[in-house]
């Protein structure tokens, strides 16, 4: 891990606690909560690990506090529940910028996230995916598959939708290159519809239909 910056976190499932220092996730625990009970907000922020700068600031906390004493005792209250599981957790920042999450299960590091994704073809995700590719390769079943069912007419022959990919073809790879690396995720679901945004106002439009996500319009 030379050159790579780790950090370490503890993600404790009765939720709500990241990265507090002791010298084991329980003993860590404690402390929190007995400076939640007793009200030692200068505690509580010092075993923030600085991440968020507001929790390490006794007078923030204070300040929040004050305005919000519904939610600070409800979230206080939340952290006395008893611990049901610990999972200690490593972040590896690489110097391409990537973060590789790793978890520690039976004393053995394992990969958790920031490596491969393989997308859920239930998805809307994968939907723009199949996009992206089958445009860039001319794969004109692979761009059927995520038309949806009114378009689906007007392409039915292979002379008629590979006119329409080549009309298209530059706008959606310059989306694909401003959206990025597709992750989970990344739209919000409403029903049968979903929106991916990227770059402020554009947006991706999805329907489920057939029983699959289906792309209505990429800007």
């Amino acid at each position: 891990m030379t050159g790579a910056r780790r950090q370490v976190a503890i993600s404790i499932a009765a939720g709500g606690l990241f990265a507090c220092v002791g010298s084991s996730p329980q003993r860590a625990l404690q402390t929190y909560r007995e400076a939640l009970r007793s009200s030692d907000l200068g505690r509580v922020a010092a075993q923030h690990s600085g991440r968020q700068p507001t929790l390490s600031n006794p007078r923030a906390l204070r300040a929040f506090k004050e305005a919000h004493p519904a939610l600070w005792a409800a979230a206080s209250e939340r952290l006395q529940s008893p611990v049901e599981a610990v999972r200690v957790i490593a972040e590896v920042t690489l110097a391409s910028g990537a973060t590789v999450t790793l978890v520690q299960m039976n004393g053995q590091w394992r990969i958790d996230g920031g490596t491969l994704w393989v997308p859920d073809a239930a998805t809307p995700e994968y939907a723009l995916l199949t996009l992206f590719e089958g445009v860039a390769a001319s794969d004109l079943d692979a761009v059927r598959s995520v038309l949806p069912e009114g378009s689906r007419a007007t392409f039915a022959t292979d002379a008629a939708l590979a006119a329409h990919l080549d009309r298209i073809r530059d706008r959606v790879a310059v989306a694909q290159t401003r959206i990025g690396p597709l992750r989970p995720k990344m739209a919000i679901v409403r029903g049968n519809r979903a929106t991916l945004e990227y770059q402020g106002a554009r947006r991706v439009r999805f329907r489920w239909e057939a029983k699959r996500w289906r792309v209505l319009d990429v800007e």
